[in-house]
């Protein structure tokens, strides 16, 4: 061991990741360098499990020490092994190859990593295999203490290797910093990540990601967080530490959404990004929100191999801290940016901070921000923004968005504005805003607009309009100015000018817009809770057009419910027309528990569906909403829904859902159906129940129950209700079929009646109940197929009891061999006869051999007796077995009609 040890300095070359130590031991004699003991390599031999300090499970490879526990010490595992850490230990590294390594602990124990000499590296190195230090239970009895620089290494040439970090980290200092290096090596397969897991960590020392000029393709991975456990700032040590991204692939993550985000300083080249890694497939990793906190710096620099400086930061949503900031070192050439790439829309809030390296000449312009058009939307607003530079944003939602930065006059000698984006667009209105940065030396000026079709630049006189603002400028800031005579569809380029006795200065950036073509689709966010659909202030729009209220072909509307499970209750919602609207698609996010309506309490109104150029008509919930209800549940149901094209509704969240459609659906026509499709893509908690209740119900369109493809939800259309008894009228038009897929069910409800009367062709797979009795009319068709619409499938009829027209109509598919067809299952409470035209069809072309059997009827034993009474197709016979214990089993039998293609 050593002795008298009295460290008096420390070299830190972080550009090869080595450091210098000297131990000095002061004595009467002089200034000496003494270990008690030699460093050693350790290699594991105690099997799968063992303690750290037990005898015999560890085989050094020079000296006759029994186990590592001095600085220096290498430890080697090439098995999977559980490790028991039973008193504090000190190594320089750990080398895993093959299997996982687990460090546990008993008691408080203390991990201390320190190098016996400048030549030696403290290292955690892992190879085709991981490494867990600690685990969930260990909290901060476990404690890696790091005395010098630590490097992770991982390695795997065509998969992924993980460490996960359950250890509070401490060491280092203000005055002795450490640091801690993560590094992959491997192609570009080779996938390391290591996970921070303690939020205690206290370490004082930067952290790098990514080697330091090495030409290393694999993708390194700092994960903060990892499955439930949510990523945080403070599991990067003190708040001072920084992050430098280095190589090609090198990534901050973090697990969650942490509310306070990320408040670090982190420079060079790679990602910053919102991520969680599947717990189950480590190859399989989702998008998490990202949040740049209270402090955060992002300052790209040019690191080895990369041509620019560029950090990247992505995520599912994105919010930025108004005192986060970007910084940007630049000079006339440079082009270092950073990026965003979200898949929702974000506005930018944080500071941008210009530091020049050089001297950069007014009018100089280069890209600083780049999102990608996955976001949807962006907004560039940050809270300041460095003087003598000004700010543009292009781009759309298909190619993306840009900010450009360019260098301005001295505002200290010149009155100076800058463009800020146009809002309010209309089709023949906007409103312009101009960001006054100067009005030296007079204290005021003139401020004026100058706009057009064409970008005049500086040319005054050549501008088509110039309007002055109404006051004279005194204080700098934000000023706006609404333009009444603009034209339609039009695009316009807007600059600003400024003038006092120094003359009169146009502003070097540019802006444009395009006032609408008419009747052009938004989407709208509903932010009422009981309001009119045209009170003033019930929505909130996400373009920065005029349009207040959604009405047009193709408008999109999104009602947020607020309330999630587990949350503070929230409370039902009403959207009530007061005249006809048209919108394409409504999305209802969350509500757990609550209601969303849409009614017409104040007269007859029309909710048209009408799809914009995708031609799709969609109500959605995302969420666990209990119900929604369309139209008044009273004699006067007021709202209409007519519908242009298909309308599909849609649910994927495990809840139960009630849906009530009170109002009469119309539209649709021979020529273009519009089809009514109730979806469900959820699992087997994913519960839809809806009700037609108006039998002024005139669409033409099937109806589809039910999604395409096998899932576990549950769908179940009923017509009518206790006090409202089921009626043909409401599924529409004669002619409409309904289509069960995924088992679905189609329910009808007699209400007061005693019979409920089904005049309908059912087709698919699933079930056709009455909660009563059950009639089949004349016009009434059971057709069983699969649930993709083709093939075999089986039809279940479920009531108390059961009747049916003789020109009732029942349709099966047979396969020649028998071995599969369609069926019909009867699962009824009294007595039953069975009547109707029965048609057996076998498969287009092919040959049915006399003497081939079917079952295509089954009934069950609650009806106590069953007689098949069908009108049957010619070539087949029926035969009936059975008894009122086990049930009741038709069988079709074709019989000879000589050598006889049937074809359907």
């Amino acid at each position: 061991m050593k002795t008298n040890i009295a460290k008096t300095s420390r070299i830190v070359h972080l550009a090869s990741a080595g450091k210098r130590i000297v131990f000095t031991l002061a004595l009467a004699m002089g200034v000496i360098t003494s270990y008690a003991q030699t460093p050693d390599t350790f290699t594991w031999i105690g099997g799968a499990s063992g303690s750290w300090d037990a005898v015999g499970v560890w085989t050094p490879t020079v000296t006759s020490r029994i186990f590592p526990e001095i600085a220096g010490d290498m430890v080697v595992t090439t098995n999977a092994t559980t490790i028991t850490m039973t008193t504090n230990v000190t190594v320089s590294g750990i080398s895993v190859s093959g299997g996982t390594l687990t460090l546990l602990n008993t008691g408080v124990v203390t991990q201390t990593f320190a190098s016996a000499s400048a030549s030696v590296t403290n290292k955690i190195s892992v190879s085709v295999s991981n490494i867990n230090s600690g685990d969930s239970a260990s909290g901060d009895n476990l404690v890696m203490d790091i005395v010098d620089n630590l490097l992770f290494l991982g390695y795997h040439n065509n998969g992924y290797v993980s460490m996960f970090v359950w250890d509070k980290i401490i060491g280092g200092s203000v005055e002795d910093p450490i640091s801690l290096l993560f590094e992959v090596s491997g192609n570009q397969y080779s996938h390391f990540r290591v996970h921070l897991m303690n939020a205690n960590n206290t370490y004082r020392g930067d952290v790098y990601i990514g080697a330091a000029g090495a030409l290393k393709d694999g993708d390194v991975s700092l994960y903060l967080g990892y499955g439930s456990t949510q990523g945080k700032d403070s599991m990067l040590g003190n708040s001072d530490n920084k992050i430098i991204l280095r190589n090609k692939r090198p990534a901050l993550c973090v697990t969650g959404g942490y509310s306070e985000g990320l408040k670090r300083r982190v420079l060079g080249t790679g990602t910053v990004q919102g991520r969680r890694v599947n717990t189950g497939y480590a190859s399989i990793t989702y998008p998490d929100p990202i949040i740049l906190g209270d402090g955060s710096s992002l300052e790209p620099s040019v690191e080895f191999s990369n041509p620019i400086g560029k950090i990247t930061v992505a995520g599912s949503t994105i919010t930025t801290h108004t005192n986060s900031q970007i910084r940007i070192n630049v000079t006339e050439t440079t082009k270092d940016v950073v990026a965003f790439s979200g898949s929702s829309a974000f506005t930018y809030t944080g500071k941008v901070l210009m530091e020049p390296l050089e001297e950069i000449p007014v009018g100089t312009s280069w890209p600083i921000i780049t999102v990608t058009a996955a976001t949807k939307a962006f907004t560039f607003n940050p809270s300041y923004t460095t003087p003598f530079y000004s700010f543009q944003t292009t781009g759309n939602a298909s190619a993306g968005w840009v900010v450009t930065a360019t260098r301005q006059v001295d505002t200290t000698l010149y009155p100076a504005v800058q463009n800020l984006p146009t809002t309010l667009i209309a089709e023949t209105n906007a409103t312009l805003h101009a960001d006054v940065i100067s009005v030296a030396p007079d204290g005021e000026a003139t401020l004026r607009a100058y706009f057009g079709t064409v970008d005049q630049v500086s040319d005054f006189g050549a501008w088509d309009h110039v309007e002055a603002y109404a006051a004279t400028v005194t204080t700098l800031g934000a000023y706006s100015l609404k333009l009444n005579t603009l034209n339609v569809n039009t695009t316009y380029y807007v600059r600003h000018s400024v003038s006092n006795s120094t003359g009169e200065s146009m502003s070097s950036d540019v802006t444009s817009f395009t006032t609408r073509p008419w009747n052009t689709p938004d989407t709208f966010t509903w932010v009422s809770t009981n309001a009119d659909w045209h009170a003033e202030g019930v929505w909130t729009i996400n373009t920065l057009y005029e349009r207040r209220t959604p009405e047009f072909k193709g408008d999109k509307i999104i009602i947020n419910m607020v309330s999630t499970y587990g949350s503070s209750p929230g409370v039902s919602r009403t959207l009530n027309l007061t005249n006809d609207v048209t919108i394409s698609s409504m999305t209802i996010n969350d509500g757990y528990g609550l209601y969303a309506n849409i009614s017409a309490t104040n007269g007859p109104a029309t909710l048209t569906f009408d799809a914009d150029a995708s031609g799709t008509n969609q109500i959605y919930s995302s969420g666990q909403l209990a119900g929604m209800t369309f139209g008044n549940n009273t004699g006067d149901y007021g709202l209409t829904m007519e519908l242009k094209q298909p309308l599909l509704f849609l649910r994927n969240s495990s809840w139960g859902l009630n849906v009530q459609f009170y109002a009469a659906i119309i539209g649709g026509s021979e020529e273009n159906l519009s089809d009514i499709i109730f979806n469900t893509m959820g699992g087997e908690y994913c519960n839809v129940y809806h009700s037609l209740l108006n039998t002024n119900n005139t669409f033409r369109g099937d109806v589809y129950l039910g999604d395409a493809q096998a899932r576990g939800a549950s769908m179940m259309l009923t017509i009518g209700n206790n006090s409202m008894p089921a009626r043909n009228e409401m599924l529409g038009d004669a002619a409409n079929q309904v289509v069960l897929r995924n088992n679905s069910t189609l329910r009808y409800n007699p209400g007061a009646e005693s019979v409920a009367t089904v005049e309908r062709h059912v087709k698919g797979h699933g079930t056709l109940n009455s909660t009563k009795a059950m009639s089949l009319a004349a016009t009434a068709v059971l057709e069983p197929q699969s649930i993709s619409g083709i093939g075999y499938g089986t039809n279940t009829v479920s009531a108390t009891a059961f009747t049916a027209d003789a020109n009732a109509q029942y349709v099966l598919d047979l396969k020649a061999t028998g071995g599969q067809n369609d069926a019909l299952v009867f699962n009824v409470t009294s007595p039953l006869t069975l009547t109707g035209m029965l048609e057996l069809v076998p498969e287009s072309g092919e040959r049915v051999a006399a003497g081939t059997s079917w079952d295509v009827i089954t009934v069950s034993a609650t009806a106590t007796s069953f007689t098949s009474a069908l009108t049957k197709t010619t070539g087949y016979i029926l035969t009936t077995t059975g008894d009122d214990t086990t049930g009741w089993t038709v069988t079709a039998t074709a019989t000879s009609l000589g050598t006889l293609l049937i074809v359907r």
